[in-house]
């Protein structure tokens, strides 16, 4: 029962997404990296969009900016729910786009609500910039 409640809430945001008036790129897919402080899963809900995570690159143990260099040439968006990540980075010379989710925790339940805002974000967000989006 619980997972069938989890499909619905899903249905019902991405339901949102889809009949909101928020420009769509739809011909757009953008590679999108994980960051660790976000459950893989919700990978699997960014739906027209390709993702991997930090873990699947090998880049787990690698700290302090560094994935984002690595990220470069593989990834349009590293997306993190890591609060300080926008204090932690120099925001004039970021090599790929930031988008941090902020929700009520990390939990795949609670990110999985931000999923509509994402979507959006990511449709108009430019290359190597920083957006915020918060549940």
């Amino acid at each position: 029962m619980k997972s069938s409640w989890k499909t619905s809430r899903l249905s019902a945001a991405l339901q949102q997404f889809k009949s909101s008036k928020t420009p769509k790129r739809r011909w757009l897919k953008m590679r999108i990296l994980l960051d660790e402080s976000v459950p893989e899963k919700l990978g699997k809900l960014l739906v027209g969009h390709s993702c991997s995570t930090v873990q699947r690159q090998g880049w787990a143990s690698v700290k302090n900016g560094k994935p984002l260099a690595l990220a470069k040439d593989r990834f349009d968006v590293l997306l993190t729910a890591d609060k300080g990540m926008e204090y932690q980075q120099n925001q004039d010379t970021l090599p790929v786009a930031i988008l941090v989710a902020r929700a009520k925790t990390k939990r795949l339940d609670d990110l999985a609500q931000a999923v509509p805002l994402i979507l959006s974000a990511l449709a108009e967000m430019p290359p190597r910039t920083l957006r915020r989006v918060v549940t």
